[in-house]
């Protein structure tokens, strides 16, 4: 679940009805609308264009002006069991899930009375039903964004209970042991330690890496995670998680800090050696070096009474005993 602006929501409405670069037979199904004029001969809409000024022109008459004034949601039931549902079967998980998102949190969304289209995907691994929305309802309130994603994910756990589905913390945790048990094989296979070879590692199995630099270039954190299905449209529903996630591995030792530590355990050998290195550095012995003598005086005061007494000789004069 998302917020958008009008470019974007035109972009999502054409994709959500029409897909364009879908082939004839994977063409989205219209589901249902709210609030929509709907051509009578097929019971669906005109087109996306009628669709988005449709929502425009309940924006334009509205004593609001919000930035972002649609909503973006997505419905992804598991691939075993929705994969031979029936057409009413899909039509009541979207009309369960807008009833379910009306009455979660203490502000509530408010879809049953503003506009609204659902259509549902069938050319992707994982079926699933898009919903585009007008946060702006049809007696000209605004529908709240007040920590709408969590809102998004009490409302998903509510589905997920009343259909006996799994729910999405468990889906997330079950995620990222798969994500943390695939980075420490590509540790394991990395001969060297590399950032980059474990980000492209991961990457080539099938998951997005998102790293942070700073101005000097070094990698300062990271995100990682993968696609929900695949999408060859303008959007990707990608779940991410940050490597300093709380639950995110075992100490967080997929952190950038961490990385290079989990690279060593996973390779003991190495980390014999280093430590092999640092004991010698440690002990290793001294340079030999020659010790200091203590100063030796030039002469003594016998050597001075000697020097005046010979002096006094050459002159030919009698010496001054002091």
């Amino acid at each position: 679940m998302d917020t958008m602006g009008a470019a974007h929501a035109a972009n999502a409405i054409n994709y959500v009805l029409d897909k364009e670069k879908a082939r004839k037979e994977d063409k989205p199904v219209f589901l249902v609308s709210n609030n929509i004029d709907l051509n009578p001969l097929t019971g669906k809409p005109f087109s996306s264009v009628d669709v988005l000024m449709d929502m425009q022109l309940r924006q334009a008459s509205s004593r609001h002006r919000v930035e972002e004034p649609f909503w973006r949601i997505e419905l992804c039931p598991p691939a075993e069991v929705c994969r031979r549902w029936t057409m009413p079967q899909w039509e009541k998980l979207c009309k369960d899930c807008v009833e379910v998102l009306d009455t979660t949190g203490s502000r509530p969304t408010m879809l049953a009375a503003s506009q609204y289209i659902a259509t549902v995907h069938f050319d992707t691994g994982k079926f699933h039903v898009h919903i585009v929305a007008n946060r702006i309802t049809m007696d000209d309130r605004v529908q709240d964004t007040h920590r709408f994603k969590e809102r998004a994910r009490k409302a998903a756990n509510t589905i997920a209970d009343r259909y006996g589905w799994m729910r999405a913390e468990e889906r997330d945790n079950q995620r990222m042991k798969r994500i943390h048990d695939t980075a420490l094989s590509v540790l394991r296979a990395m001969p060297r330690w590399n950032i980059d070879t474990y980000f492209a590692g991961m990457r080539s199995n099938g998951f997005e890496v998102e790293p942070t630099y700073d101005r000097q270039g070094i990698c300062r954190g990271y995100s990682i995670g993968e696609k929900l299905y695949d999408l060859d449209g303008i959007y990707s529903s990608t779940v991410m998680y940050k490597a300093s996630t709380k639950k995110f591995g075992h100490g967080r030792d997929l952190t950038v800090s961490k990385l290079y530590g989990t690279w060593l355990r996973e390779h003991p050998e190495m980390e014999r050696t280093e430590d092999d290195s640092r004991r010698w550095h440690r002990h290793k012995p001294q340079e030999a070096t020659m010790p200091h003598n203590a100063p030796i005086p030039s002469k003594t005061n016998d050597d001075d009474e000697y020097q005046r007494l010979l002096k006094a000789k050459e002159e030919n004069k009698e010496p001054t005993r002091g």
